[in-house]
């Protein structure tokens, strides 16, 4: 690597560590003082638990802390170049400005990898250990009943209230075969195939609205694609599951088809906002322009990136409300936004 691409690397990943560890101090100061009193109230919390959870939330919001962190540094970098005239330097020797601004790509991307991987393997089990610390904490009355889930073979899927492992029978179960196919079991025995279903009913949507088709006092499901060694766990929310698992629900007939590709295409967008942002915005940071506030650009910036983010929670809302196609919804403003920047872009030498 030339030494010039490394003096802009190390200058950018300096500032991004920088900003990334003020951002994570200030988050956990702000909510230690919301709920440290909670935390420290119960004798069995210990310090390195609480850390530990600071820790999962650092994995929940990766992806926020990483994109805005990306954003602040990358314009303190290009701002604190063009004002000391080391783009011009740079420039004179030959270089363009999109060679000039290929290192700050190379970290985009880097970062973009590490958000999906952390969207994968790490994010879903630390959301769901914060959210179980909180509730452990909370002062609220706690909630008995408990919803739980199975993604099956064929992509439907199975709900119900809970398992009894010596039995190996489920209570009130839902098997959700399609949006306008559903059957609900009050008991359904599990130990040996075929599956015997105890008061079955058969609901099936028509004109709009599910009506009972079907009722039964025993039912035998053969068809049921139960695997006898299934993990019955319990319900994971669509903002909580791995890529993988929405990518296969997405492709199954599981009534929540669409919502998990809306959650699907929503966290496939997420890691690209730092590319997205340095297309967008390094045109106009990277420019000598004598007098210019830096304080305009860093707020006319950060301001556009929380409309970015409001956006894309919008156009999730209506994605999940089938009001839009989800990967039209998602896709959709951001192929714009990136088309208008990349005009911008290229118009540079």
């Amino acid at each position: 690597m030339k030494i010039w691409r490394r003096y802009l690397l190390s200058r950018l990943s300096s500032a991004f560590f920088l900003f990334l560890f003020a951002i994570l101090l200030l988050y956990i100061a702000v909510d230690f003082s919301m709920h440290g009193a909670r935390f420290l109230s119960k004798e069995t919390t210990s310090v390195p638990a609480i850390a530990l959870n600071y820790v999962r939330h650092f994995a929940k919001f990766g992806n926020l802390f990483i994109s805005l962190s990306f954003l602040l540094a990358m314009l303190r970098v290009l701002l604190d170049l063009a004002a000391h005239r080391e783009i011009t330097a740079l420039q004179t020797a030959g270089l363009s400005s999109k060679q000039l601004l290929s290192p700050f790509f190379f970290f985009a991307a880097i970062l973009a990898a590490a958000s999906y991987a952390n969207l994968e393997w790490i994010a879903p089990d630390a959301r769901e250990g914060a959210d179980n610390f909180y509730k452990s904490h909370s002062t609220r009355e706690k909630d008995t009943q408990k919803v739980y889930s199975l993604v099956l073979q064929d992509g439907s899927e199975l709900v119900y209230q809970r398992y009894e492992p010596e039995k190996k029978e489920l209570f009130d179960v839902f098997w959700i075969r399609s949006f306008g196919d559903i059957w609900h079991m009050k008991r359904l025995e599990v130990g040996q195939k075929p599956y015997l279903a105890h008061f079955a009913d058969r609901f099936e949507r028509k004109s709009g609205a599910l009506e009972k088709t079907a009722s039964e006092d025993m039912r035998t499901f053969s068809e049921l694609p139960l695997d006898l060694n299934a993990s019955f766990r319990r319900f994971v929310p669509l903002e909580n599951r791995p890529l993988s698992t929405l990518l296969f629900q997405s492709m199954g007939n599981s009534s929540d088809k669409i919502k998990s590709a809306a959650h699907l295409h929503y966290k496939l967008a997420w890691p690209l906002i730092p590319l997205l942002s340095l297309l967008a915005l390094a045109p106009f940071a990277i420019r000598y322009v004598r007098g210019r506030s830096h304080f305009l650009l860093i707020g006319c910036a950060l301001f556009g990136y929380i409309v970015l983010l409001t956006l894309f929670d919008a156009m999730l809302i209506l994605a999940e409300n089938q009001v839009l196609p989800p990967a039209w919804s998602i896709w959709g403003p951001f192929g714009g936004i990136a088309l208008g920047a990349s005009y911008f872009f290229f118009r540079r030498p």
